[in-house]
């Protein structure tokens, strides 16, 4: 029983260099897995664990790295409005989510104007995003530290530009993505710690089917 998890309990086989990107595609099941033949038997990837990793890894190292983030300014910009609580949470933060490419302004009173998102976005449903992020920083107040809280802002951004369950890929959509995948840094979990990938090799198939 072979699994992908975390860092650190990644088995020997997952840490092996391109291990995703020798994976032979077969297809996907349920509009969320990437089905993979490999030489132990099979792989499933969970394309929303996997891509959020990627996206995740991309907003983290420009930020770290203070590189200007690649951004799209939206054509109607989204208004949001927070109580007054959270919006003194998000006047604090605001520079912080312009260094992640998250441009929002303040619209009067408690109401924030989103003018520019990430590339790595699809442009629809900002509002959704940032009332996550203030919700996220909400939820420890400020028991967290400065770094602790853009962990969980970066993740929630990941979480929220990465391909959803039910969405359709195509062959060269799915072998991209693994190639992609390949590069980062900790490829075997998402950032909330959920297994990217699991291996089901020919001994547990053979099992199943009372070869044994």
């Amino acid at each position: 029983d072979i699994r992908a998890g975390g860092a650190d309990s990644a088995p020997t086989l997952f840490h092996k260099e391109g291990f995703y990107s020798s994976l032979e595609v077969v297809g996907q099941i349920g509009d969320l897995y990437i089905v993979c033949s490999s030489p132990n038997g099979m792989v499933l990837v969970d394309q929303h664990a996997a891509h959020e990793r990627i996206n995740y890894e991309k907003i983290k190292n420009a930020y770290t790295q203070a590189k200007k983030p690649e951004t799209q300014d939206l054509l109607v910009p989204e208004t949001v409005e927070f109580s007054s609580f959270e919006a003194s949470l998000l006047q604090g933060h605001m520079e912080d989510f312009n260094k992640l490419g998250l441009r929002v302004e303040n619209f009067g009173d408690n109401t924030f104007i989103i003018r520019s998102v990430p590339a790595i976005f699809n442009v629809s449903g900002c509002s959704g995003l940032l009332k996550d992020i203030v919700s996220e920083i909400a939820e420890k107040g400020s028991e967290e530290s400065l770094n602790e809280k853009l962990e969980r802002v970066i993740s929630t951004m990941a979480c929220h530009s990465s391909v959803r369950a039910s969405q359709r890929l195509n062959m060269e959509k799915m072998k991209a993505l693994l190639i992609e995948l390949d590069s980062m840094e900790f490829p075997h979990s998402c950032p909330h710690g959920r297994p990217v990938a699991r291996e089901i090799s020919f001994y547990e198939i053979e099992k199943m089917f009372k070869r044994t």
